[in-house]
């Protein structure tokens, strides 16, 4: 479909900004996110077009391509001929059958335009203001909640601190404010290596971490 071919040829893919999408999966709302949209390039292989197409071929429609997946390994799926052509599909992996058709398949629109379109920024509901500090990187607010006696240290509900979560968020300036402030650096640094392993703009919070963690430990010794 034209407006598929160009987004190709003016992003080659990419992880998209914002990434949430909603659709009806058998009769009940349902949305996840979008971690990747592949590019024709011979980058890493989760980002390449080409490898999901082997990967995934005889496990989708034959006329689909696999042009986007979630964080959990479930695929959006573009049809490319027949009467359904440009329309995108939602392929949750759990619900695979020896014979792929639409019926294991969850329609969320009739184009790329629209798919895209849907995009919305989830925000979780009581959303703290840590929390949307770290979502929106927003470093003003950051130290105003340091200034006001905030605990660095303070869990959230996944018992992750507010270094952990900007690790998680590819954060950096935050990390080292963070950081600077007394953080701890806990397992901030194994979140940013996995979040690397799949998102390489992540290098420079692991490269970062790696320094953080050199420096605190030749304090300690």
């Amino acid at each position: 479909p034209e407006d598929y071919r160009q987004f190709l040829l003016q992003h080659n893919g990419g992880k998209p900004e914002p990434d949430t999408i909603d659709f009806m999966e058998h009769s009940t709302p349902n949305s996840s996110d979008i971690t990747y949209i592949y590019g024709i390039h011979s980058g890493e292989y989760w980002a390449r077009l080409d490898w999901h197409m082997n990967t995934y071929e005889g496990r989708i429609i034959d006329e689909g391509l696999s042009i986007a997946g979630d964080s959990v390994g479930n695929q959006y799926v573009l049809v490319i001929r027949g009467h359904k052509k440009g329309h995108i599909f939602f392929w949750n992996h759990e619900e695979e059958t020896d014979t792929p058709s639409f019926d294991n398949m969850s329609h969320i629109a009739k184009s790329f335009t629209e798919f895209i379109e849907k995009l919305y920024e989830y925000v979780k509901p009581n959303e703290t203001e840590a929390e949307r500090i770290v979502r929106e990187n927003d470093l003003e607010a950051l130290r105003r909640l340091l200034d006001s006696g905030y605990d660095v240290e303070t869990l959230d509900e996944y018992n992750r601190t507010l270094i952990e979560n900007a690790a998680i968020h590819n954060c950096v300036r935050m990390i080292k404010i963070l950081f600077d402030r007394g953080a701890e650096l806990r397992n901030a640094l194994s979140f940013a290596r996995k979040n690397y392993d799949f998102f390489p703009e992540h290098k420079a919070s692991v490269e970062l971490l790696e320094q953080l963690e050199k420096l605190r430990s030749g304090k300690s010794n």
